[in-house]
């Protein structure tokens, strides 16, 4: 028996002089006997008798839930093994311990993880090409990480965009979270989603023409002409661009959790790994292109994910130069307008999906019930990455007005608010009352969904935004690297 089971048992020994265990679980994770027949889940409180005079035999393990970590036992009188982050061993405790009417305790402390893990080590370039236009080449690498599986099938996927006409320089990067809806399978394995979304409109590889046909071309050319667009501006600016895929359809925010409810008819583990691929490509790209301050744009789904990544690099201490989120945030209002319109002709949703329940337990990571959220984090006084929220009053994803379908839900007409505008105050609030707040709240009267990959005048809006977070000369973010 090694040191810290013997320190346990000589605390059980001083301790357990009574008939009454009693477990008390917390959020977070859950208590596991040695013999099985003692098991305690989280929000549990269970009670085990133990017979008078009897010896008793057992070994307690913490085991912490995904997106928790266990930290030790609770420490105070009366209770089992505390101040230990080992198992509580109570092995071969002998009947004169057992023989009286004392009740002890045994309580695990689960704190949230927010750390998020990833590997690059299995990150390998697929293939590369150049773009040529008016005089301009463009070289694009594109790379599969095979650390991460999509929900059905493939791996997920990158490109980087060198600068033009100069690849290996040190420049800008800008991160583009393209957006594409969200979705689940529900209790029944049946898939919930966007408008005609299925299962497999985002559950599978994307390719290097998807990503370059769908998401680069796409959002900066109409028609064989270049479109005026944010993404288009940066790349005439001298941007490195990294593009990563979404594969999971997740919102790029899934940490590593098991896909609930996948039927998985193509075989192997199914996680949830949004957020771990989308930083270990941004982990690989400045590490193997010299980046200066690092930029992230995220539309639709995009935008929901650029937040995430922003508070999971601050957790490790790196601060993005600043984010541009264009379309989708959570709220405090998010699920009650999701509830009023489910289903309701015009938006996004359709009838039967449940976001608050089962859309949400498919992320595995409690990230409403944390606060990591823009609203909830700027209340509390997040400074740290600036942050720019576009939101447009046509869209139906907030239940806009487009094509004048949705009208006002009561809770916004009582307070003179469109659909999207009350569903966002809480954050217009918040940045409103944050004293000289780095953070932008732009909502346009006439403004439809992501905007800012359109040739539309948010994009001078955005300039400007970037203009004042680049007056302020932040620093590099990432270490230099050499070509």
């Amino acid at each position: 028996m090694n040191n810290s089971k013997l320190h346990c048992l000589a605390l059980a020994l001083l301790l357990l002089t009574g008939c009454k265990i009693t477990q008390v679980v917390p959020e977070g994770g859950a208590i596991v006997s040695r013999t099985g027949e003692r098991d305690c889940a989280a929000n549990e409180t269970c009670e085990i008798d133990v017979v008078n005079g009897a010896e008793f035999s057992d070994t307690f393990t913490a085991v912490a839930d995904h997106g928790y970590r266990f930290v030790g036992w609770k420490q105070t009188n009366l209770y089992l093994c505390g101040g230990s982050a080992e198992p509580c061993a109570l092995e071969n405790v002998s009947g004169y311990w057992t023989n009286s009417d004392a009740e002890v305790y045994l309580e695990p402390i689960f704190e949230p993880d927010l750390l998020v893990s990833r590997s690059t080590d299995q990150i390998t370039l697929v293939e590369s090409r150049t773009l040529n236009m008016n005089g301009n080449s463009w070289e694009l690498n594109f790379y599969r990480n095979e650390a991460y599986s999509c929900g059905l099938s493939g791996n997920y996927t990158f490109f980087v965009m060198e600068p033009a006409n100069n690849p290996g320089a040190e420049a800008p990067l800008w991160a583009y979270l393209h957006g594409g809806g969200y979705g689940w399978f529900d209790q029944n394995q049946v898939y919930q989603a966007v408008k005609t979304q299925t299962q497999n409109t985002f559950n599978h590889e994307e390719s290097f023409d998807d990503l370059i046909d769908k998401h680069l071309l796409h959002n900066t050319m109409r028609n064989d002409q270049v479109m005026d667009s944010t993404l288009t501006r940066r790349i005439q600016e001298g941007y490195r661009v990294l593009l990563v895929s979404m594969c999971d359809h997740d919102n790029y925010s899934g940490r590593g959790a098991p896909y609930p409810n996948n039927p998985n008819p193509n075989g192997g583990e199914r996680q949830v790994n949004g957020l771990q691929a989308t930083m270990s490509a941004m982990d690989f790209t400045v590490a193997n292109y010299p980046s200066t301050r690092v930029f992230a744009h995220g539309t639709s789904a995009g935008s929901i994910g650029v937040f995430n990544m922003s508070h999971a690099y601050a957790e490790e201490g790196t601060y993005l130069t600043a984010i541009v989120a264009d379309s989708w945030q959570y709220t405090r209002r998010t699920f009650e307008m999701h509830e009023t319109l489910v289903g309701v002709e015009g938006y996004v949703f359709n009838e039967g999906s449940d976001l608050r329940g089962d859309g949400m337990d498919k992320i595995g990571f409690p990230y409403v019930e944390l606060g990591i959220y823009p609203e909830a984090l700027i209340e509390d006084g997040w400074v740290e990455v600036p942050s720019m929220y576009i939101v447009g009053e046509k869209d139906p994803g907030c239940g806009g007005y487009r094509d004048d379908i949705l009208r006002a839900i009561p809770q916004a007409e009582a307070e003179g608010l469109s659909n999207c505008g009350w569903q966002y105050d809480g954050l217009r609030e918040v940045i409103a009352n944050q004293s000289n707040s780095p953070h932008v709240f732009d909502l346009s009267p006439t403004g439809d969904h992501v905007e800012t990959n359109r040739q539309n005048p948010v994009n001078d809006r955005v300039d400007n935004f970037l203009s004042d977070v680049l007056s302020t000369n932040p620093p590099r973010v990432f270490p230099s690297v050499s070509q």
